[in-house]
C-alpha cells in the first residue's frame, strides 16, 4: 500500500510548512491527485488521518481531489482526458483514446501527487 508512504510524506511536508509560518492550527489541507498515480483516496484519506494523530494536523479536514489526467492519442492526435473502461485501478492500465478508441496513447498529465493549498492558523490571527 504505497498510500500510507505518500500520506507521510504529505503529512511531514504539510508539518514542515506550518512550522516555518509558525502555525498554531492547521485547520485544512487539499491534496491534488493525478488519475495515473494509482492512488486510491479512501486509502489515503484514512492514511492522512492516521498519521496526523498526535500533530498540529490532528483537527485538520483533508480534502483529495482527483486530477483526471491527459493524454495524446499517437494514431488521431487527439489530446485531452482518457476514456476509461471502469474507475477500478486494475482498469486503469486499460485506458483509451475517447475518439478513435486507440490504445496507442502517451500519458502527458495525470502522474502527480500535489499539496495545492494549506489553510493555517497563526498566533497573529
Amino acid at each position: 500500500m504505497h498510500e500510507y508512504s505518500l500520506a507521510d510524506g504529505i503529512i511531514k511536508t504539510v508539518i514542515s510548512v506550518a512550522e516555518e509560518n509558525k502555525a498554531t492550527k492547521v485547520s485544512k489541507v487539499t491534496v491534488e491527485y493525478g488519475l495515473f498515480s494509482l492512488v486510491e483516496a479512501p486509502q489515503l484519506d484514512f492514511c492522512l488521518g492516521l498519521i496526523a494523530e498526535g500533530t498540529i494536523l490532528k483537527d485538520a479536514e483533508f480534502v483529495l481531489e482527483r486530477n483526471n489526467g491527459k493524454i495524446k492519442c499517437d494514431e488521431c492526435g487527439y489530446e485531452g482526458e482518457p476514456k476509461i473502461a471502469d474507475d477500478d485501478m486494475l482498469q486503469l492500465m486499460m485506458f483509451s483514446c475517447p475518439k478513435c478508441d486507440s490504445s496507442r496513447t502517451t500519458i502527458l498529465d495525470g502522474r502527480q501527487i500535489i499539496i495545492s493549498s494549506i489553510d493555517i492558523t497563526t498566533d497573529e490571527e
